[in-house]
């Protein structure tokens, strides 16, 4: 989408494996914010798999990025992922993180040293079993101290928290949906179930969120235009 913040001097003998490769073409895009992480390679198999079991290996967030003020905040956490029980929710703020409390990096100095990038070169791959320890302040201003290893978790495309919820705006019933994630095949009967309690409930208007929803199967995408 940007060719013209594709890096031009990138020799491809310098990498090992395509996945740096790729990064490093697309370094200039992403120190705009252009390309927010959205390039890269996978395989049919690899997609398959994912559609097919829902799962994933990581710490089961997702991030927001504040290169201005040079902070970070989780935008969302999935609740069968390994975060979300040691206090990661939507709005805790990542303070600092080391792969051990001894050599705790600030998330302020790894912005200003080398932006987002920084910060998920310190998270490390995505490795089931690897560890960091997280320094986080959550919404009330509570700081605490953690240690979260990135495990193989299922991917709910709708939160059973806040999914799909029924508000009542002065006696008019308001639909809100908040879809996480198009790429789950349970999406369909999530979303049936979600539109089905609407039509019962006598749901008139309706809340669709996808803020941070990152795509995925077209045929979720139109089932939602039909429901």
């Amino acid at each position: 989408l940007f060719p013209d913040l594709v890096a031009p001097n990138v020799n491809k003998a310098s990498f090992n494996n395509i996945d740096d490769y790729i990064d490093a073409l697309v370094a200039p895009a992403r120190a705009q914010s252009r390309d927010r992480f959205f390039t890269f390679m996978t395989s049919i198999a690899e997609e398959n798999a994912l559609i097919n079991s829902g799962a994933s290996a990581g710490f089961g967030i997702r991030l927001a990025y504040d290169t201005t003020n040079n902070r970070v905040f989780v935008l969302e956490a999935f609740e069968t992922g390994p975060a979300f029980p040691q206090g990661f929710d939507r709005g805790t703020e990542l303070l600092a993180v080391g792969t051990t409390a001894n050599n705790l990096q600030t998330i302020s100095s790894l912005m200003i040293a080398g932006g987002p990038n920084a910060v998920i070169d310190a998270l490390g791959p995505s490795t089931a079993g690897l560890q960091r320890v997280f320094r986080i302040r959550n919404v009330a201003g509570a700081e605490s101290q953690v240690t979260v290893a990135k495990a193989d978790f299922a991917l709910d495309p709708m939160s059973d928290r806040y999914g799909s919820r029924i508000i009542d705006d002065n006696g008019k019933k308001v639909g809100y949906i908040n879809l996480r994630t198009f790429v789950v095949s349970s999406a369909e009967q999530d979303l049936r179930t979600a539109f089905n309690q609407f039509r019962q409930e006598g749901v008139t208007e309706l809340i669709i969120d996808y803020r941070y929803n990152g795509g995925g199967l077209v045929r979720i995408a139109e089932l939602m235009g039909d429901l």
